[in-house]
């Protein structure tokens, strides 16, 4: 049926170039097909989402004053706004690039398809930037205000702390194309599980100590330690 007020019409279905088939159903033989909402003047222009117990829940805007969009749901609008030059807002209705993402705490999520785990990254009040990794997800990385670089802590003491949450070895481990990259290759220096400071030079190369650009010591790899002499 049909109703009519106040210069409004009221359809129960509706079909546009076409025999609707649901409430409202737009067929356009056209290339390009095309449907406008023009409000007059700068004003904005929207589409409401409700229901039985709210008149607009959900919300799409156009703001013609700036030339952005939004999108609001539960009644809360601004959960992404995209601005007049493409950057997309997340919690933020004036994003400050390509991507901003604002909440408390903002986090990111990223997970692969099919996978029941996922990875995020989180940035808190405290201007820390922490990755997260593995089925917990578990921390796995944080760099602090201070730009210090935190690996299995969030609170890391100086440029680079390694901390291992148990009282297993803790060792960072360097390689190259040539030593190989396992982990019984190339060198790994840190803590084992008796507390006891390691350097492990897998390969069948020298440890060379310097200072002042000068080389003071050298531990062969057969055992011999050089004590000024190369």
């Amino acid at each position: 049926g049909v109703t009519t007020v106040s210069n409004k019409v009221q359809v129960n279905t509706l079909g546009v170039g076409v025999i609707p088939t649901d409430h409202m159903h737009v067929h356009i033989q056209s290339a390009n097909p095309r449907i406008l909402m023009k409000s007059t003047g700068t004003n904005s222009a929207k589409i409401f989402f409700g229901d039985s117990s709210s008149t607009d829940p959900g919300v799409i805007e156009y703001e013609h004053t700036n030339n952005r969009m939004r999108f609001g749901t539960n009644n809360t609008e601004d959960r992404l706004v995209i601005n007049s030059s493409g950057q997309v807002g997340v919690g933020t209705n004036n994003p400050g690039g390509l991507l901003t993402v604002y909440g408390s705490p903002a986090e990111l999520r990223l997970q692969h398809t099919g996978n029941g785990s996922f990875s995020k990254i989180i940035s808190d009040s405290s201007n820390e930037l922490n990755i997260y990794t593995g089925g917990g997800p578990h921390l796995a990385m944080t760099i602090d205000g201070s730009q210090n670089v935190g690996i299995g802590t969030n609170d890391p003491k100086l440029n680079l702390h390694v901390h291992e949450k148990s009282s297993n070895a803790s060792f960072t481990h360097f390689t190259n194309t040539t030593t190989g990259y396992n982990s019984n290759q190339g060198l790994s220096v840190g803590l084992d599980s008796d507390e006891n400071a390691v350097m492990y030079h897998y390969g069948s190369k020298n440890i060379r100590f310097a200072t002042n650009n000068t080389q003071h010591m050298v531990l062969r790899s057969t055992g011999q330690l050089g004590i000024g002499t190369a």
